[in-house]
């Protein structure tokens, strides 16, 4: 039987050009139709049903991509790294029409079901396996002030919680972020550096909501289901105390992980997870 793959890969870029210019950039023609019908046909009856019917948190994915992944996913990594020290109009003009973009999504999607929503979603991966993709001297320069004008348009559209994905080694960014009007950090990847539980509850605890934190790159797919549930009882119980904890797998759990350990984590979730957490177990 083949298997269906669980991610797309980019393997080029409609605006990679070496000779690309701050205008081209502004006029290309990528640049995506936020106002189609299309993109939000059925969608707030479908939402409205979830939000009258059911007692489930609504969390509303990303309408489109962040800063720093979309400029990679249109430039090219190599290229746009190149930018960002060489080319500073060509990045400025890069990152205000994607704000222009983004505002514009953001602004349908959620005027259709901001109001049924407790979540809503943001996307920008800063991290590798053992540190940020960029200097914080860089994010400081392009991005912050982004950052925030972007999470203060979200929250004037809707009253749900703002929840960033951002995987990898990003602790040195979460300062900004609280300070930028963050509520909510996802995916909180275990392994890479600086990302483990009790670091970043004694440094962070109660400025942030922790969402994620199990780890999916060693545990779940090489474990065995003891190893499973005591690394769920760990997470749990470092993060959790307090409040200001919803417990995930950092990243999708994927084909490498059998079933007997998948069903150990719910397990482990269901002993250990619900308030008040009791420690002594």
């Amino acid at each position: 039987m083949k298997e269906t793959p669980m991610y797309n890969e980019f393997y080029d870029w409609p605006l990679k050009g070496e000779n690309m210019t701050p205008e081209n950039i502004r006029n290309s023609l990528w640049w995506p139709d936020a106002f189609d019908p299309g993109r939000i046909r059925g969608l707030r009856n479908m939402v409205k049903a979830l939000y009258d019917d059911t007692d489930f948190v609504i969390k509303a994915g990303i309408p489109v991509n962040g800063f720093l992944e979309q400029s990679q996913r249109m430039r090219g990594m190599e290229n746009f790294f190149i930018d960002l020290y060489e080319n500073e109009r060509l990045v400025n003009t890069f990152l205000d029409k994607q704000m222009e973009v983004q505002k514009k999504f953001y602004n349908v999607y959620l005027r259709e079901i901001g109001k049924y929503i407790q979540v809503i979603e943001y996307a920008d991966d800063f991290g590798t396996q053992t540190g940020l993709q960029i200097s914080l001297e860089l994010y400081r320069k392009y991005f912050k002030e982004r950052h925030m004008e972007m999470w203060r348009y979200i929250h004037n559209l809707t009253n749900a919680k703002i929840y960033l994905h951002s995987c990898g080694a990003v602790s040195e960014l979460i300062p900004d972020w609280i300070e930028n009007g963050l509520d909510i950090l996802e995916s909180l990847q275990p392994l890479a550096k600086g990302m483990d539980a009790k670091t970043l509850k004694d440094r962070y605890g109660g400025k942030i909501i922790f969402w994620g934190g199990l780890d999916v790159q060693r545990i779940m797919p090489f474990g065995n289901p003891d190893e499973v549930r005591a690394e769920v009882k760990r997470i749990i119980q470092t993060f959790a105390p307090g409040g200001g904890y919803i417990f995930s797998p950092a990243h999708a759990i994927q084909n490498d992980v059998s079933i007997e350990n998948w069903l150990a984590m719910w397990e482990a979730v269901d002993k250990y997870g619900k308030y008040p957490i009791n420690l002594s177990y």
